[in-house]
């Protein structure tokens, strides 16, 4: 026979949980079953070896069971049955049964009462009596029974051992990790009674049918504080009544019993949990004791078991931080573990939270990351931040590093950072100035690549992690060319080149350079995918950014299906509240806002901005931006007034935080300025538009889209005010920019060539107007759709066009065509089908239908009225079209009234001179005379 094969289909068997073990072998061993019973009958022996060791007392139990006499009661307690053996004896369910109430209990009985075991029972009631806390099964009662035993009535847990929880409920590593927290806090709260559990595994803690694990018997539980004690005592171990697989080596040696020993047992018990395997196999020393074996465990990353449900996903969570969380909790020195088990439910905490874990040390990439992983925007005070965490993360040691390469860098960095903080100290300034943390970091910037030189992956990490600073500070150009340095590096890895993959396509695209952007991000991606995993949070950061380009390009129906896919996987793998998920809701509302599906988009904003609230509070760079974007779905949705202060919040926060130039700025005095136009405060909007302008153009250049859009609205605002010449050359500005960009039919172009045929109408081209509208009509309809609003506009306009041309039949029918469509399309915003009956009651008028005219201006006038927030043109333009239909109706009294309350709000709002000034008034003219 095959020894060796069996040898090795035993050690594999071995390292499974013993429900697994069945469908395992017969898998592996086919139809040879001599082979399957060579293995099975070493698998026998090494449970009855293991059990003398682990379960003593139980397998005493089950060969003396015939001569174990079931006991009748203890005390007020009625026993129904036996469940099982602990440490000290035997244990039965008992229910009391004194007529006071109804109440189940364990019963723990010392079988053998030597005076050391009495010992110890009592030292446990006093333990177990400290001890009241939802995740330890407290003490409920104790005495002695008929025969002079003590007794234990302790709280009967319904439940199921925790390692077959995990695997009949098919928890993923994040689940898992949030059920090992429930016991980190009983245990946690031992330990500040002063209370070692001593025997932490599996079959000594249950969970409840709720998920609620309990820990069972602190029968080996150590006092660490006793007034009664001598120094000497609390220093000595306890019989070693313990789980060998589960013991700290120190436990194993007959060494003091502390808190590290839980520390220890917790890390093996997350090894099982999360591997599926235990972390090695204990062998008999010289002396007949268990020791570990010579060689440690392996990453438990790389010991999943094959066989678990989604076991390529596991190894993919496990790698990384969980594995040294793992780890460090069972270093084999106590004083390489976690300090204390409240310091390993931080790192869990953290690993769960996306945060930086203390296990892995302060590595300086390392912990940046996951800086500006929750903080996007990281500017202004963050800036200083950044940098002093880049300080700090820079000048720290990994532990575990090899000394010499760890010592030559750290060497290195210090020498850098110390000569670059020098400069913020005034007596080493230049001139005794008192440095910024911005100015640092310029200085940092320009000094790295030569002074880390010797340090290329180190030079290559700085470089990337500066980059992701200045695109946050909105310097494109300045982050494209240190990322670009990053990656020149041939010293850097796959993982790092992902990263600095990411922040270059990430200024790209901020700058406007969209085919770059998309051929960075899907170079991260790829990278990220092997690294990480297909379905990692990194990957779907990825996917995300590739949804803004799309976005930004116009493609919607792309950009929805990868934001879509990006937030699935985010929330798949994350846990809410997260500053990923936010970003990835924040930006699917800003999406649906460019599709005109406004009220789609105030879900995701809302939960946005909760989101962000939860995780920084108010006075943060994250929420500002969904504060600006909750303001503008309330403008879109004509609730102007409820829209201004949002914006006004929004730019205090950015006044704050920000730099006197941002992006992120700009475009909120750009939609602020928005707000202003609807409410009629011309002068105000084209200031805020003039500020934003201004520094758009400074940061970004002249030919980037948010320029473009800031034109656009500028443009808008001039037409209204009567500056026609002036706007229509700024609409051919806007159309330039997009040409430029490659995307000339871009949606928001679409809306600038039909405001430039309406401004060419209004100087008086009407044959370029009306060809101009007909070509926009027609890309809008092929790309949107009939009843996108974007077409609906190019038809409104195009109708007017050929009404002021005389083409009134044509105008009718399309103006019938729009107002069809539009009575079939939804979530078109009221002030819009308002302004579109307007026209259309004028076309009808031309075309001398005034009783079909009359109903719809009434209409359209009774609507604008039940708006709390309409600027003045729109409600002038009705005034007027109530005005013409009047007079034409021969209703005198009724024209010049509207007419003259045209003309009022006009001057008020635009002055006298002003060109919708004159025309109303010319519209009252004939009532003047009379």
């Amino acid at each position: 026979m095959d020894h060796q094969r069996i040898n090795a289909l035993f050690e594999r068997a071995l390292s499974m949980a013993p429900a697994q073990r069945d469908a395992w072998l017969a898998a592996h061993c086919g139809d040879d079953a001599g082979l399957r019973a060579a293995v099975q009958r070493l698998l026998d022996a090494d449970a009855r070896a293991d059990g003398i060791l682990e379960r003593g007392s139980e397998l005493i139990a089950a060969v003396l069971a015939d001569a174990v006499e079931v006991p009748e009661r203890f005390g007020v307690w009625r026993v129904v049955r036996g469940i099982g053996a602990g440490g000290m004896g035997e244990v039965w369910l008992a229910e009391r049964d004194d007529g006071e109430f109804t109440q189940q209990a364990a019963i723990k009985q010392v079988a053998w009462p030597t005076p050391g075991l009495l010992r110890r029972f009592r030292g446990e009631r006093q333990i177990l009596a400290r001890l009241e806390h939802p995740g330890i099964a407290r003490l409920i009662d104790g005495g002695v029974d008929e025969a002079g035993c003590p007794y234990l009535a302790m709280e009967h847990v319904e439940g199921v051992r925790i390692d077959e929880w995990v695997r009949t409920q098919a928890l993923d590593a994040r689940a898992t990790v949030k059920l090992v927290l429930h016991v980190c806090d009983a245990v946690q709260y031992a330990h500040r009674a002063l209370v070692v559990h001593g025997d932490i595994k599996p079959a000594n803690i249950l969970v409840d049918a709720g998920g609620t694990p309990k820990l069972l018997d602190f029968g080996i539980a150590r006092v660490l504080a006793d007034d009664a004690d001598t120094p000497a005592s609390r220093t000595r171990t306890l019989a070693q009544l313990l789980t060998p697989d589960y013991a700290a080596p120190e436990q194993l040696a007959g060494e003091p019993i502390t808190t590290a020993v839980d520390v220890y047992a917790l890390g093996v018990l997350m090894y099982e949990l999360l591997s599926g395997t235990r972390p090695y196999r204990l062998s008999r020393g010289a002396g007949g004791g268990m020791q570990l074996p010579a060689v440690a465990a392996r990453p438990p990353s790389t010991a999943v078991d094959g066989e678990l449900a989604r076991a390529p996903e596991r190894r993919r969570a496990l790698r990384g931080d969980l594995d040294r969380i793992v780890l460090t909790a069972m270093a084999r020195e106590p004083g390489r573990r976690y300090a204390s088990v409240e310091a390993l439910a931080s790192d869990l905490r953290a690993w769960l939270d996306g945060r930086a874990v203390a296990a892995r040390g302060d590595g300086r990439w390392y912990r940046t990351r996951k800086f500006v992983a929750r903080n996007r925007a990281a500017v202004g005070v963050v800036v200083a931040a950044g940098v002093l965490l880049l300080a700090a993360t820079i000048f720290s040691l990994h532990a575990a590093s090899a000394a010499r390469a760890q010592a030559s860098r750290a060497e290195t960095v210090t020498r850098f950072l110390t000569d670059m903080f020098r400069f913020a100290d005034p007596k080493g300034a230049p001139g005794g100035l008192h440095l910024t943390a911005r100015q640092m970091l310029d200085a940092g910037a320009q000094r790295y690549d030569r002074e880390l030189r010797a340090q290329p992956a180190l030079a290559a990490k700085f470089s990337t992690t500066l980059a992701t600073i200045y695109s946050a500070l909105g310097e494109y150009d300045r982050a494209i060319e240190l990322a670009r340095n990053a990656l020149k590096r041939d010293a850097i890895d796959r993982g790092a080149r992902a990263r600095a993959l990411a922040v270059l396509a990430r200024a790209q695209y901020e700058k406007g350079d969209y085919k770059a952007a998309q051929e960075s991000i899907d170079q991260a991606r790829a990278l990220h995918a092997a690294e990480d995993g297909e379905r990692s949070p990194s990957v779907a950061a990825d996917i995300a950014l590739a949804g803004e380009i799309a976005r930004r390009q116009g493609d919607f129906k792309r950009a929805e299906t990868l934001t879509q896919r990006a937030l699935a996987m985010s929330k798949a793998t994350l846990e809410a509240p997260n500053a990923q998920i936010a970003e990835e809701l924040n930006q699917l509302a800003v999406l649906y806002g460019d599709m005109r599906r406004v009220e789609d988009a105030r879900a995701p904003t809302e939960q946005a901005l909760a989101m962000f609230r939860a995780l920084y509070g108010d006075d943060h760079l994250d929420v500002a931006e969904n504060i600006v974007n909750l303001g503008t779905i309330d403008m879109q949705t004509g609730k102007v007034e409820q829209a201004l202060p949002l914006f006004e919040q929004a730019e205090a926060t950015y006044h704050k935080l920000l730099p006197v130039d941002h992006p992120a700025l700009a475009n909120t005095l750009t939609d602020h300025a928005r707000a202003l136009d609807r409410l009629g405060r011309y002068h105000e909007a084209e200031a805020k538009y003039q500020e934003a302008l201004a520094m758009q153009r400074k940061l970004l250049g002249g030919l980037h889209p948010d320029v473009a859009a800031t034109l656009n609205n500028m443009a808008v605002l001039e037409m209204e005010l009567g500056e026609v010449q002036t706007a229509a050359k700024r609409f051919r500005t806007v159309l330039d920019i997009w040409a430029g960009q490659g995307k000339p039919d871009h949606p928001l172009a679409q809306i600038s060539r039909i405001h430039l045929g309406s401004a060419l109408r209004e100087e008086g081209k009407l044959v370029e107007s009306e060809a101009l509208l007909r070509k926009a009509r027609t890309v809008a309809q092929k790309t949107f759709g009939e009843a996108h609003p974007i077409a609906l506009l190019a038809g409104i306009q195009l109708g007017v066009t050929l009404r002021q041309a005389g083409k009134i039949a044509a105008a009718l029918a399309i103006q019938e065509a729009v107002d069809r469509t539009m009575r079939g399309a939804k979530r078109l915003p009221p002030l819009f089908k308002a302004k579109a009956d307007v026209q259309y009651a004028l076309t009808e008028l031309a075309s001398g239908k005034l009783e079909q005219a009359r109903t719809r201006v009434d209409s359209a006038a009774q609507a604008i009225a039940a708006m709390t927030t309409v600027d003045p043109v729109s409600r002038g333009e009705v005034l007027l079209a109530q005005a013409r239909i009047d007079l034409a109706q021969g209703d005198s009294a009724a024209g010049c009234s509207a007419a003259r309350d045209a003309a009022n709000l006009a001057r008020q709002a635009l002055g006298a001179a002003n060109v919708r000034t004159r025309r109303a008034e010319s519209v009252g003219a004939p009532c003047a005379a009379k």
